[in-house]
C-alpha cells in the first residue's frame, strides 16, 4: 500500500513533516507563554508577599494552562485591590480606578515616575506609593491580558482538535492516501492559523512582563529618590 500511496500522492510524507513541525512550534510557544506568565506570578508574589502558585504546561492539555492562567491574574487583581485599600489606611486616598483614568492614556510604564509621586502627593509613605504605583500598573495591563486569554482558550482548544486530528492522520495508515491528503491540508490550515494566532499574543504576554517588571523596578527606584 505504502508504494501506491507514494504514486497516488507522493507528497504525503512532506506534509506529515510540515504537520509535525507545526505541533513543535505551537507546543514551543505555549511553553514560552507559561514562563512569561509565571514571571508576572513571581513579581507580583514578590510585590504583594503572596504565595500563588506557577502554571505548568501540558502538551497533551494546552487549555488548561490558558484556564489556569487566567484564573491566576483573576486572582492577583483581587488581591491587588484589595491591597491597594489597605495601603497607608490614614491617608484619603482617591479610588485606584481613578488613579489610572486621571494619570492618562499613552503613557508609557517609564513614566511611572509621576504616579508614585502622585501617591505621595496624597500622604502615602514611599514605600506605599511605589507599592500603590505597581499595584495600579498591573490593573493598567489587566484588559490586555483578559482579552488575550479568552481569545487564547478559543485557540487552545482548537489546537487540541487539530494536534489530535492530525497525529491520527499520520499514524494511522490504513486510510487511503487521497483522504490523508485531504486530512493533512485541513491540519495544516488549522495548525497555522493556531500558530500565527499563538505568535502574535506571545510577544503581548511578553510585553507585559517585562513592563511589570520595570514599573516596578522605577518605582521603588523613585521611592527611594525621596
Amino acid at each position: 500500500m505504502g508504494n501506491i500511496e507514494s504514486i497516488i500522492r507522493p507528497d504525503n510524507p512532506r506534509r506529515e513533516r510540515q504537520v509535525r513541525d507545526l505541533i513543535l512550534d505551537i507546543n514551543s510557544d505555549l511553553q514560552f507563554i507559561c514562563e512569561k506568565s509565571n514571571d508576572m506570578i513571581s513579581s507580583m508574589n514578590q510585590l504583594l508577599n503572596s504565595n500563588f502558585a506557577q502554571v505548568v504546561y501540558d502538551s497533551h492539555n494546552p487549555k488548561q494552562l490558558i484556564e489556569d492562567i487566567k484564573d491566576r491574574f483573576t486572582r492577583i487583581e483581587t488581591l491587588a485591590r484589595h491591597t491597594y485599600d489597605n495601603l497607608d489606611v490614614g491617608v484619603d486616598r482617591p479610588p485606584l480606578d481613578k488613579v489610572i483614568k486621571d494619570w492618562g492614556e499613552g503613557r508609557s510604564v517609564g513614566n511611572i515616575s509621576d504616579m508614585v509621586d502622585h501617591f505621595k502627593d496624597y500622604g502615602y509613605t514611599a514605600e506605599a506609593a511605589a507599592i500603590a504605583a505597581s499595584l495600579a500598573i498591573f490593573i493598567v495591563l489587566g484588559p490586555t491580558l483578559t482579552t488575550m486569554f479568552g481569545f487564547m482558550g478559543t485557540i487552545a482548544a482548537g489546537a487540541i482538535s487539530a494536534i489530535g486530528g492530525a497525529i491520527g492522520y499520520i499514524v494511522i495508515g490504513i486510510i487511503s492516501a487521497e483522504e490523508k491528503y485531504h486530512k493533512l491540508e485541513e491540519a495544516i490550515t488549522e495548525l497555522t492559523r493556531t500558530k500565527n494566532l499563538l505568535r502574535e499574543n506571545r510577544e503581548k504576554i511578553a510585553n507585559c512582563a517585562d513592563d511589570l517588571k520595570l514599573a516596578i523596578r522605577l518605582a521603588q527606584a523613585q521611592a527611594k529618590r525621596g
